[in-house]
């Protein structure tokens, strides 16, 4: 099944030494390219030391890149994600492959929202040796039931007919003439920067990104249902930072609250972005995704 990568490759003036191998785990719908000024930034605040690769999700993409209609469960993108690092596909094992004396080193992770949720799986399942830091940007990692929005999210994702009948008239509105389209996806966009904006209507275009999104998330809400015990965040609080915003209802400040105050998870390092302008979507505002790369690098060094 394919699936979306874009990469960016250390510096050849740095040490190799130096380098390190980062992976960014988008959140859903699982787009790289909504990624790319966050990842770009990031690189440049890393000094360039470093091998960036933004992972696609299965059947997730700006432009149809085959599939067959395909959608994924959340434990099916899990799978994936994990198989693709673990596998001679990941960034690192081909770095470490061109090496005279190959050493893979370990991976850095990014995981923006259910790509938190991702990232922490893949270090439980690959391990310390393989995961040196997972950094979770607005981590989607358990329910909010306080929140009227994700409750009723929840409610409508589970009804397939719904989502369905909403895919279906995207896709005519999509076959409009292109001034009419934006125009009818304004309420959307109009918040966005003007790339993030394009992307999206792209994004849109397709008759299974509303499905694929959808979909995923309704296996998201099953499997991140409180109460939810999650012995990752004891066992490997030494690996974990996390990076929250303001007026979150997928990430709240009082989940950080309560896992910074949890027994033996002292060692997690937790940022607040206080920024008005970062929002859970911040990679949809360039300034916004700039500010975030920074804090995330502070965490990587």
């Amino acid at each position: 099944m394919p699936f979306e990568t874009i990469r960016i490759a250390a510096s050849p003036d740095v040490d190799p030494k130096r380098v390190r191998d980062v992976v960014v785990i988008p959140g859903n719908p699982g787009v790289p390219a909504f990624y790319e000024t966050y990842a770009s930034r990031l690189w440049s605040e890393l000094d360039g030391a470093a091998n960036i690769e933004i992972l696609g999700y299965l059947g997730h993409s700006a432009d149809d890149i085959g599939g067959g209609g395909r959608w994924f469960t959340l434990e099916r993108q899990l799978d994936h994600i994990t198989t693709h690092l673990r596998g001679d596909r990941s960034f690192a094992a081909r770095r470490a492959a061109s090496m005279k004396h190959p050493t893979a080193s370990p991976l850095h992770i990014v995981g923006h929202s259910i790509g938190a949720e991702m990232a922490m799986h893949a270090l439980s399942n690959l391990g310390p040796e393989r995961v040196a830091r997972v950094v979770g940007l607005m981590p989607f990692v358990m329910c909010n039931l306080r929140s009227k929005t994700q409750r009723f999210l929840s409610f409508l994702v589970s009804i397939e007919p719904i989502v369905r009948l909403v895919a279906g008239l995207v896709t005519i509105a999509s076959l409009l003439p292109n001034r009419l389209r934006r125009l009818l996806f304004r309420p959307i966009t109009k918040t966005m920067d003007e790339s993030a904006a394009a992307l999206t209507l792209r994004w849109l275009s397709r008759g299974t990104s509303v499905v694929n999104m959808a979909l995923m998330g309704r296996t998201e809400f099953l499997a991140l249902a409180p109460p939810r015990e999650d012995p990752r965040r004891l066992a490997f609080a030494d690996r974990l930072a996390f990076i929250y915003c303001e007026d979150d209802h997928w990430a709240p400040t009082w989940q950080m609250r309560e896992f910074a105050e949890a027994e033996g998870t002292e060692a997690t390092e937790m940022a607040l972005e206080s920024d008005p302008g970062i929002e859970h979507a911040f990679v949809l505002s360039d300034d916004a995704a700039e500010k975030v790369a920074k804090t995330t690098a502070g965490m990587l060094l």
